[in-house]
């Protein structure tokens, strides 16, 4: 016998699923990290009529506290980043 089940419905399940793993997670934690990494691409990075493309790497670190006490919740966040260009970074 075969199971077809809708990709649809089983995607719902899984974030689900996961959404509520990560709620108890974050519940039991108060101090969280992120680190994030993002790569972009623009063709024409000096908005010129002579177009020059330009690779730029973001790279940030996020630390945040929220914890619950009494009546009482203390929350705050600090973030660091970093960017880098390819082609123009000694310009900037």
């Amino acid at each position: 016998m075969k199971l077809n089940v809708p990709m649809l419905v089983l995607n719902a399940g899984v974030v689900a699923v996961l959404g509520t793993l990560a709620n108890n997670v974050t519940a039991a934690e108060p101090l969280s990290l992120t680190l994030a990494q993002s790569l972009s691409h623009d063709t024409n990075f000096s908005r010129t009529t002579t177009p020059q493309s330009e690779t730029i790497s973001q790279t940030d670190a996020i630390l945040a506290l929220d914890k619950p006490y009494g009546r009482q919740n203390y929350s705050g966040s600090a973030r660091i980043g970093a960017a880098r260009f390819e082609k123009n970074g000694d310009k900037l």
